[in-house]
């Protein structure tokens, strides 16, 4: 089974800026996108897509985390703040 398929057959899709994104905006699967050392902005997600990331003032750094914790921006993402956000991308929100 590819990953498109697998893609098309999930109600949504939870995941960083990696190719399961890119897959799930390709077949219009919704998306809550996972955020942080990478620009957000720039992410082209569709009206009921939602992105969840801290408010960091270091972030983007494109991986070239400064933080005194590596990667502190993906591990301030809490389980309750991507559940709200599904719930959201579940019920065709637009945000």
């Amino acid at each position: 089974m590819t990953a498109s398929t697998v893609v098309r057959q999930v109600r949504a899709v939870v995941t960083a800026d990696s190719f399961a994104l890119h897959a799930a905006l390709a077949q219009r699967t919704p998306v809550v996108a996972l955020v942080g050392p990478t620009p957000y902005r720039g992410l082209e997600l569709g009206a009921t897509d939602r992105r969840v990331g801290p408010a960091l003032g270091c972030a983007p750094c494109y991986h070239d985390c400064t933080h005194p914790v590596a990667g502190a921006c993906m591990q301030a993402i809490t389980a309750r703040q991507v559940l709200a956000r599904i719930e959201d991308v579940l019920s065709g929100a637009e945000g």
